[in-house]
């Protein structure tokens, strides 16, 4: 506990009476209480500041261009959701080794230029609307928070669903609902981005090509990370439609090995924030 707070805590023998009332104990309760609060001390406090600038540490800036393209940008920037498997096949420790890597990832992207959002899903009711889908969660709406202390910190705290990995449907509901709400849908200067991560078969594979064929004709780029019993066929064709081209995908058997993946897709995040050589006029 910071100084700051052990001072806020420890009140006067006035306010312990107020507190506690007058009986025999007042004067050991006076006594010890003090005592028991600053043994919460801790040496080295933290500040906000400080855990602000720990977890921005790996901020990468992005490139700029001197003269704006055809378009009118001078750079772009990214509004990106993962779409995190949530299906009863993984376990709780494999789950958040899932969410560790969404961390990992986002950690390299400036979040004050870049929205970032997160849903988890599983399960899908056929007979309910695509709004009102309870395992499709977007846990994060693009761009809620501006901070990865932040961002991190509600990342913590999702929990893990259990059932099915309907994947399709949580593409759908990403291009057709979470996207329309940043304000910037139409924006040329903004690359809208998917990135599925997955340890298993689509439960709704019939229509997963369908799904991403619909995101990239609404200039959708989507990568896929899978691990453990994932499929490469599925994963392609998210990633790119077809499964002769392995352009972003990645796969691994081993949930360890995820980390290795990191580098990788921060590397193809930010080619899609590059310029073409003609226009590569930068700073």
């Amino acid at each position: 506990m910071c100084p700051r707070v052990i001072e806020m805590l420890l009140p006067s023998a006035e306010g312990i009476g107020e507190i506690f009332g007058i009986s025999s104990y007042l004067s050991v309760i006076v006594e010890n209480l003090p005592k028991s609060i600053e043994k919460l001390r801790i040496p080295k406090c933290i500040s906000s500041q400080l855990l602000l600038e720990k977890t921005s540490q790996n901020v990468i800036e992005q490139p700029e261009a001197i003269n704006p393209n055809a378009d009118g940008c001078y750079s772009y920037s990214l509004d990106c959701m993962f779409l995190i498997d949530g299906s009863g096949s993984l376990t709780k420790n494999n789950f958040t080794k899932l969410l560790d890597f969404t961390k990992n990832v986002t950690s390299y992207f400036d979040l004050k230029k870049n929205k970032f959002g997160v849903m988890e899903y599983s399960h899908f009711y056929k007979n309910k609307a695509l709004t009102n889908q309870r395992y499709l969660a977007t846990e994060m709406e693009l761009g809620d928070y501006h901070n990865h202390l932040e961002f991190n910190t509600a990342v913590d705290a999702i929990e893990h669903h259990g059932y099915t990995s309907y994947t399709a449907h949580a593409i759908r509901k990403a291009v057709e609902i979470d996207f329309l709400k940043t304000g910037r849908y139409l924006d040329p200067c903004v690359k809208k981005t998917i990135i599925v991560v997955t340890d298993g078969k689509a439960s709704d594979n019939r229509v997963l090509l369908t799904e991403a064929n619909n995101g990239r004709q609404k200039g959708f780029t989507f990568f896929a990370v899978g691990v453990s019993r994932a499929k490469k066929r599925e994963l392609e064709h998210i990633a790119v439609g077809t499964d002769t081209v392995h352009a972003r995908t990645y796969l691994t058997k081993n949930f360890s090995k995820l980390y290795g993946f990191v580098g990788p897709l921060r590397d193809d995040l930010f080619n899609t924030l590059s310029f073409p050589d003609s226009e590569a006029n930068m700073e």
